[in-house]
């Protein structure tokens, strides 16, 4: 029996060695897999908040006021009181 023992060590070292080895392998390609992963997913958040940017600036510029009031005056025909004039507001109550 101990002759058994003695002629499987070197075998079962051997295994020993290749599953660490590949236990190592296998755990440096996830972490790289990971990295990818993760720089994927920053260049998608950099570009939504690019988006998020561009999309506030360009209603910034449709909303400016002076913006606002040439298309009042150009597609409504909407002109500014003068100072004789009286505008009501209706206010209603709920």
């Amino acid at each position: 029996m101990n002759k058994k023992i003695q002629s499987l060590k070197p075998f079962v070292s051997l295994v020993l060695i290749i599953s660490s080895m590949l236990t190592i392998v296998f755990c440096k390609m996830e972490v790289r897999r990971i990295g990818y992963m993760f720089w994927k997913e920053t260049k998608i958040e950099k570009r939504v908040k690019d988006d998020l940017r561009m999309n506030s600036l360009e209603l910034a510029t449709l909303t400016r006021p002076d913006r606002v009031e040439q298309f009042a005056k150009k597609y409504w025909s909407l002109n500014k009181p003068d100072n004789k004039r009286i505008v009501q507001l209706a206010y209603k109550e709920k």
